[in-house]
């Protein structure tokens, strides 16, 4: 019986993330007007390891593709995801999920460091 409600939740999971994909798809400025802190659909990293793959992967997905919708996220919520995703992204052994938390990580720290550098920057030099 627990595998099962297991099994259902990542499906759950994985639908809402899809779900929210196509929001930032279809209706950005819904996902850009909205005072929801994105972040909060990244568990911790010992929650999203123990997650199936494929939920991992439509999470990262899903946060990608906010990222790219929102152009700033509050330094708070910035600081406890990037510390999460770098501690998913050194510990996992799948490739995509590697490269989704490359995408996120450097998503989430380039209006950081181009607000510290006056806006101006290199984005070859930004690189993990």
């Amino acid at each position: 019986e627990n595998h099962a409600v297991a099994k259902g939740a990542c499906l759950v999971s994985h639908a809402l993330h899809l779900l929210l994909e196509s929001y930032t798809r279809n209706l950005p400025e819904l996902v850009r007007n909205s005072s929801f802190d994105w972040m909060k659909l990244l568990p911790g990293a010992s929650t999203f390891k123990a997650a199936p793959l494929l939920v991992q992967r439509r999470i990262l997905s899903c946060l990608s593709s906010i990222l790219k919708t929102c152009e700033q996220f509050s330094k708070s919520s910035t600081l406890g995801a990037i510390d999460t995703v770098l501690e998913i992204m050194v510990s996992t052994h799948d490739r995509v999920v590697y490269n989704l938390c490359r995408k996120v990580a450097t998503g989430l720290l380039l209006p950081v460091l181009e607000s510290r550098s006056g806006g101006g920057h290199d984005s070859e030099s930004l690189t993990f």
